[in-house]
């Protein structure tokens, strides 16, 4: 099961239980999903250079 999709399953539960979901934080601040994202943009940006 990749990462986001068990991010997504876990932010619908707390939903559902009335709680706020809090991402795990990595040591530069980031989520694992923003970081995600960033190196996607990366490697896109580096494609179409």
């Amino acid at each position: 099961m990749g990462r986001t999709k068990k991010e997504n399953e876990n932010i619908a539960k707390a939903k559902k239980d009335n709680k706020k979901y809090k991402s795990t934080v990595l040591e530069n601040d980031e989520t694992p999903r923003q970081l995600l994202t960033r190196s996607r943009y990366v490697f896109a940006k580096k494609e179409i250079q």
